[in-house]
């Protein structure tokens, strides 16, 4: 269906995740009905392992991949204070299973999966830039 997929500290594993329902808490924290996304996460485990990247990663072969995440600790591009951000942890595990994923299905992919780096705009910039060229290149002429 696409030519290039990217993510940037995306949720690419949500089965993963420590605790399901920390989905549905975030998305009532900004006003939105939670299980409008895809139901209750053990309630409605098919569906949601309908929509996890992870058990669709077999539908990327022939896609270009790029998937970057940091590990949650401070990084370098972090403001000075900067605390452990839970929330890049359990990102960073999913990413790096994902890759794994990836890599057992022979799936080729550039991974970034960086260190040290906490969930904000200013790591994603840089993931973008070094992304840029192969989304550019995936939106190419075929």
């Amino acid at each position: 269906m696409f030519a290039v997929a990217a993510s940037f500290s995306g949720i690419v594993h949500a089965r993963l995740s420590r605790d399901p329902q920390h989905y549905l808490n975030l998305l009532s924290s900004e006003g939105e009905d939670p299980l409008a996304l895809w139901g209750d996460p053990d309630d409605d485990a098919e569906i949601w392992n309908a929509h996890n990247p992870y058990d669709l990663a077999p539908r990327l072969a022939g896609t270009k991949v790029f998937m970057s995440s940091g590990n949650g600790q401070p990084g370098p591009l972090d403001p000075a204070g900067t605390v452990s951000d839970e929330i890049e942890t359990s990102i960073g595990e999913q990413n790096e299973a994902f890759a794994e994923r990836l890599r057992e299905l022979g799936i080729d992919a550039r991974v970034e999966l960086y260190g040290a780096g906490t969930h904000n705009w200013v790591n994603w910039q840089r993931e973008l830039d070094h992304a840029w060229p192969l989304i550019t290149e995936g939106l190419g002429p075929k």
